[in-house]
C-alpha cells in the first residue's frame, strides 16, 4: 500500500450522478484503512451522461463532503485522486511488439525505457483515434487521463521486470484511458477549489477495479458492472490484463423513471418503492406491478451491455461477472445476467456466475460491514491503484510516467 516512512493520508473522491462521495484512507501497517467518509447528495441536473452540468452546485456538494469526511476521520489528507464514470472517458489496451536486434545482450533500463517511449507513443497514437471515432469528437479534444503497463513479456513469457534478460522479442500491453479536455477541465476546476488538496491522479472506477482485482490475485478474467444511478460502467480483465472499458446511460435512474410513471408518483416516492421492492418488503400486489413495469427496460439494459461488450476485442467472455454500485440492488439486473445466453453471442468456457463485488476481491484485510459500505467499493478502488501507481509503483509504470510527463500531453 502507500509506502511511506510516515503514515500517508489520501481523499477519494466519487463525482457521481446523484451522490459525491469523500472517503479519507491511511496505510496501517501496510494495510488501507477507511478513516472517513461522506456522501452528499448533488442537486437533480447537476451531472448528465457523465457531464458536469452545473460546475457550481458540484463543486459546494464536493466541498460539503470532504469537510465532513476529515471531521469523521479527524485527520486532513493533502493527496487527492478522482475516480470517473466511464460515460466520459474511456480506455483500452493495445499489444505491441518490438523485435531485438541483438537478442544475446542482456535488457537494460536504456532500453527499456527507450521501448516504452516508441510504444506509449503508437499506443497513444491508435487508442486515440479509436476514441475519437468512438466519441464523435476530434483526437485533439481528447486529454490523457492515464496510462498504465498492463504486461509485459520477453519471448512469449510473462515477466514483471525485464530489466537483466535475454531475448528476441518483447512485448507489452499498455492501458492508456482518454477523456474530453473540458470534461476533464471541469475535474481540474473542481480541484482548484480544494486548495488544501493536491490532485495527485484521476481514475476510471472500472479500470481502477480491475487493476485491484489483478493486484489482489482474485480473479485473471472476469467482467466488472457497476450500475450506478446514471450510467453503468463495464471493464473487462482478460488473463490478468484489462481489455478496455465502456459505459452507457441506462442505470438505476431509468428504472426510478419507469416506476415513477407506472404509479404516476413522483421521482423520490419512485426511489424509496425501488429500495423495498429490492430489500422485498413491498407487499405482493405492488411488487407484481414493479416487476411487470420495469421488464423491458432490464431487457434494453441487457441489449446495451450485449453492444457494449461487443465493442471491445475479446478472444473469449469470462464466465465471471461481478456486479456492484447502488442500483445492483434491484435484483432483475444480476438475474438478467444470468439467464441470458452469453455463448450463443461469445466464445465462452465455463457457465456463467453472477455475484456482488466484494472488498476482500479487492484488498487483503478484515472488514467491519458498518464502516465498509459496498456503495464504497469503487472509491476504494481507486484508492488501492492510487496506491500501486503512484507510491508503490514498478519500475516500468515509473518509466511511463516520467514519459508522459516530459511529453505534457
Amino acid at each position: 500500500m502507500f509506502q511511506s516512512a510516515e503514515k500517508t493520508n489520501v481523499l477519494c473522491l466519487d463525482i457521481g450522478t446523484s451522490r459525491i462521495t469523500a472517503c479519507i484512507f491511511q496505510e496501517v501497517n501496510h494495510e488501507l484503512q477507511l478513516k472517513g467518509v461522506s456522501v452528499v447528495p448533488q442537486a437533480h441536473g447537476s451531472l448528465h451522461n457523465g457531464a458536469i452540468v452545473n460546475i457550481s452546485e458540484t463543486i459546494a456538494a464536493v466541498q460539503e463532503a470532504v469537510k465532513q469526511a476529515e471531521n469523521k476521520a479527524k485527520i486532513s489528507a493533502k493527496d487527492m485522486v478522482i475516480g470517473l464514470s466511464g460515460e466520459l472517458a474511456k480506455g483500452m489496451t493495445v499489444k505491441l511488439t518490438s523485435v531485438r536486434t541483438e537478442p544475446e545482450q542482456e535488457i537494460n533500463q536504456q532500453e527499456i525505457k527507450s521501448l516504452l517511449h516508441e510504444l506509449q507513443w503508437q499506443a497513444f497514437d491508435t487508442i486515440r483515434s479509436n476514441i475519437s471515432e468512438e466519441l464523435s469528437i476530434s483526437e485533439i479534444e481528447l486529454k490523457l487521463v492515464n496510462a498504465s503497463v498492463v504486461s509485459i513479456q520477453v519471448d512469449g513469457e510473462r515477466v514483471t521486470d525485464p530489466i537483466g534478460m535475454k531475448g528476441k522479442q518483447i512485448q507489452l500491453d499498455i492501458f492508456n484511458c482518454f477523456a474530453p479536455v473540458q470534461h476533464f477541465g471541469q475535474i481540474q476546476n473542481i480541484a482548484v477549489e480544494l486548495p488544501l488538496h493536491d490532485l495527485k491522479g484521476v481514475f476510471v472506477q472500472g479500470f481502477a477495479v480491475c487493476h485491484s482485482l489483478a493486484l489482489n490475485d482474485a480473479f485473471a478474467n472476469a467482467v466488472v458492472i457497476d450500475i450506478g444511478a446514471g450510467t453503468t460502467d463495464i471493464c473487462i480483465i482478460s488473463e490478468g490484463k484489462i481489455l478496455g472499458n465502456r459505459s452507457f446511460a441506462l442505470a438505476g435512474n431509468s428504472i426510478t423513471k419507469r416506476i415513477a410513471y407506472a404509479l404516476s408518483t413522483s421521482f423520490g416516492e419512485a426511489e424509496q418503492v425501488k429500495l423495498s421492492y429490492s430489500n422485498e418488503t413491498l407487499e405482493r400486489r405492488s411488487s407484481m406491478i414493479i416487476r411487470e413495469a420495469i421488464h423491458d427496460d432490464i431487457d434494453i439494459w441487457l441489449s446495451s451491455l450485449e453492444f457494449s461488450l461487443k465493442e471491445l476485442p475479446l478472444k473469449n467472455l469470462p464466465h465471471n461477472f461481478l456486479v456492484s454500485g447502488n442500483g445492483a440492488k434491484l435484483p432483475e439486473f444480476k438475474a438478467a445476467l444470468k439467464d441470458h445466453p452469453w455463448v450463443n453471442m461469445f466464445p465462452m468456457t465455463g457457465s456463467v456466475e453472477v455475484r456482488d463485488l466484494d472488498y476482500s476481491d479487492l484488498i487483503t484485510g478484515d472488514f467491519n460491514p458498518d464502516q465498509f459500505d459496498p456503495d464504497f467499493i469503487p472509491s476504494v478502488a481507486v484508492a488501492t491503484t492510487a496506491s500501486d501507481l503512484l507510491y508503490n509503483h514498478s519500475t516500468l509504470d515509473s518509466m511511463l510516467s516520467t514519459i508522459i510527463a516530459d511529453k505534457g500531453v
